[in-house]
């Protein structure tokens, strides 16, 4: 498989029961191989959305760290007001946002899950549509934001997915990425069994450098990297162990090498 740099020449770094990951030898990106099959993907998402069901409490609390890095870089004067997410789920964020923000912004969310769709359609009465970034048919420069929560790792066609993003911003505009952090102490410990791999579904493995590469050769301005520990894990919850755990989670952030990795980039005027 070719790397979004155009290099076919990786070394490989982790090798698991069926799968390998690959280092480019030109950008560093990491990829799995072999490649997870789109089917694959979309089998996976009803089962998810029932899981996800079952916490929608604390996948809300996630949702408004989020939009606190967010709120930070939205334009308090402009005259339309108008955010897209790419691969929306149950619409949590959505939700949190239109709750959070201010008031005037029309949101629409992007989801090939049909639960989940209908899920977000009928529980919080969201905007969202069963269709991918490429077929959605929006305008050049429709949105002033662009949220890419979760999603970028899954996207076989990463260059070309984020060139279309780019393309429906606005000048001025703001894209938020959240991915996870290939580069985190939670990856380096539990490796084969850290959450963020998932070989069957994540194609990409990236780390603050190689994200903020990829964004930067796409002409935006990168404005802010940060990492958090708003995952969850089950183990965590338990005993002397879930508090170690915990703790663990808590000093991975406070150094920064944190497990969720945040992107904000903003769409310059002149290009």
């Amino acid at each position: 498989m070719q790397c979004i740099c155009g290099n076919v020449r990786g070394k490989i770094i982790f090798e698991g029961n069926d799968y390998f990951l690959t280092k480019c030898e030109s950008c560093s990106l990491v990829r799995t191989n072999p490649v997870p099959l789109l089917q694959l993907q979309d089998e996976h998402d009803g089962a998810g959305i029932r899981h996800r069901k079952d916490r929608i409490p604390l996948w809300e609390s996630f949702a408004r760290r989020d939009f606190h890095i967010l709120d930070a870089y939205i334009s308090r004067d402009l005259r339309s007001k108008k955010l897209l997410e790419i691969g929306c789920s149950m619409g949590i964020f959505l939700k949190v946002f239109e709750e959070s923000a201010s008031d005037g912004w029309q949101c629409i969310g992007l989801d090939t899950d049909q639960e989940a769709v209908a899920f977000a359609r009928e529980r919080w009465n969201l905007n969202v549509l069963t269709k991918r970034l490429e077929d959605a048919g929006f305008s050049e420069e429709e949105f002033d934001i662009v949220v890419i929560s979760h999603t970028l790792e899954h996207i076989y066609n990463l260059y070309d997915f984020l060139k279309e993003a780019k393309r429906i911003l606005k000048k001025g505009g703001v894209l938020f990425i959240s991915v996870p952090n290939f580069r985190s102490l939670p990856a380096w410990l539990l490796k084969k069994r850290w959450y963020g791999l998932n070989p069957k579904q994540h194609v990409w493995q990236f780390t603050p450098k190689t994200l903020s590469r990829i964004i930067g050769g796409l002409g935006l301005s990168v404005k802010k990297i940060v990492t958090n520990k708003a995952m969850y894990y089950e183990k965590a919850e338990r005993g002397v162990a879930g508090f170690l755990f915990r703790s663990f989670l808590k000093i991975s952030e406070l150094l920064g090498l944190a497990d969720n990795l945040y992107l904000v980039a903003r769409k310059v005027h002149a290009e």
